[in-house]
């Protein structure tokens, strides 16, 4: 599609860490800490439960790769969709989220040490562990999803859910509502001039430790 961001490779190469005939890893804006990247198709989807079998299958192999990567540097992660409901960019990614931030000057430290009590809980939705098949199921009725992937569990939330939709604005809400961190924008389109200094730091430091082998 010519008008989505994510299907024109060639503006984003300064920011590509990685990629395969079907996916490529990226930096984005408005990190939560150094570490936070992002799992993108090639070919345009709407989000990652369309994906056919064969690449689902390659986007969960993918993302435990890139988990092991971000964890040696920077700890465990947890990975997050917002399916096809609080995307800014309507194409299928990921966002690979570090638990734990170390203090710097620039920010303060954080750690999550249960996605399941600190994230899922506080927003009441109502989750289950989710498979391919039941996404699909999801997609065939037209809705949509919040995806959380954590040690291999796939966590799906119903938007349909006003309770959840109310209180649920996608993980820069959750860290600034729950975590009380306020160096994460409320959206990467408009950063303050003081955000944006501190997201260059967290940019650099991303690049400098995580490094693919191609």
């Amino acid at each position: 599609m010519s008008e989505c961001i994510f299907c024109n490779l060639e503006p984003l190469r300064e920011d590509i860490l990685f990629e395969t005939d079907n996916f490529f890893v990226k930096l984005g804006f408005g990190l939560t800490a150094p570490g936070h990247i992002m799992l993108v198709t090639k070919k345009h989807f709407a989000c990652f439960a369309d994906l056919p079998e064969n690449l689902w299958q390659e986007g969960l192999d993918l993302m435990k790769e890139i988990s092991k990567k971000i964890e040696s540097e920077f700890g465990e992660t947890y990975i997050t969709e917002n399916g096809i409901w609080g995307q800014s960019v309507f194409h299928a990614h990921m966002h690979f989220i570090p638990k734990i931030r170390k203090a710097t000057y620039y920010y303060p430290s954080y750690k999550i040490k249960d996605v399941e009590k600190e994230i899922l809980i506080p927003i009441n939705a109502k989750y289950e562990n989710a498979d391919k098949a039941f996404l699909n199921s999801i997609r065939k009725e037209n809705k949509s999803y919040v995806l959380f992937i954590d040690k291999e569990k796939i966590y799906y939330t119903d938007t349909k859910d006003q309770t959840v939709a109310d209180s649920f604005i996608g993980y820069r809400k959750m860290f600034r509502d729950f975590l009380k961190i306020h160096d994460i924008p409320i959206t990467w389109k408009n950063i303050s001039a003081e955000l944006k200094l501190i997201d260059d730091y967290k940019r650099a430091e991303t690049k400098r430790l995580i490094v693919f082998n191609t």
